[in-house]
Parts: structure tokens; C-alpha cells; sequence
């Protein structure tokens, strides 16, 4: 049982990182994996110790910080790239979650 939990939770990795530029949701992942969300969503917490909205949350600001420090993208192009649909929105989040600007991350 408990290695098919790490099956999964590794199925909602590898999607998360496969689709973070796309919309995606809970169902979408349960979708993939075919369970059903609440279900999922417990097997994930309890493997990980983090929700899956957590860890979506976590690599987008990761892959961020990647793709300011190691590209000329412009902040819209970065934001879409993280699905994100309005670019304000990622630079909101960003400035939550780093105490600065995307811009200003990436002119220190």
C-alpha cells in the first residue's frame, strides 16, 4: 500500500512539472493519476507532508527564480511560463513569497 502511495505521489510530481505552464488543478492531477480528488489529495499529504497546492505553489516560485537568474524573459513571458494568466498576479505572489518583485530579484 504504502509504495503504491509513492507511485502516485510521484505520477503527481512528474505531472505538476510537466504541465506547470498550463492551468492546473486538482481535478486535472486526479484526472491523470484516476482517483478522485479528495481521495488524492490525502494519499499526496500523507506521503509528502505537503499539499498538492503546496507543492505547485512551491515549484512555480522555484522555476521562477530559474528562469530569472538563467534567461532574459521578460516577467510576463516567466509568469506564463508558470501558468499563470495575468502577469500582475505572478508578480504579486512572487513579491509574497521573496519580499521583492521579479524585476528587482533579478537586478541584485
Amino acid at each position: 500500500m504504502e509504495d503504491s502511495h509513492q507511485r502516485i505521489a510521484s505520477k503527481v510530481r512528474t505531472f505538476i512539472q510537466e504541465h506547470l505552464a498550463e492551468g492546473i488543478s486538482l481535478q486535472t492531477i486526479a484526472d491523470h493519476v484516476k482517483l478522485h480528488p479528495v481521495y488524492l489529495s490525502k494519499v499526496y499529504k500523507t506521503v509528502s507532508g505537503e499539499t498538492i497546492g503546496d507543492y505547485l505553489y512551491r515549484t512555480r516560485m522555484e522555476r521562477a527564480i530559474h528562469l530569472l537568474r538563467s534567461t532574459d524573459l521578460k516577467i510576463a513571458e516567466v509568469s506564463g511560463l508558470l501558468g499563470f494568466l495575468a502577469p500582475p498576479h505572478f508578480i504579486k505572489i512572487f513579491k509574497k513569497h521573496y519580499g521583492c518583485t521579479p524585476q528587482e530579484y533579478r537586478n541584485k
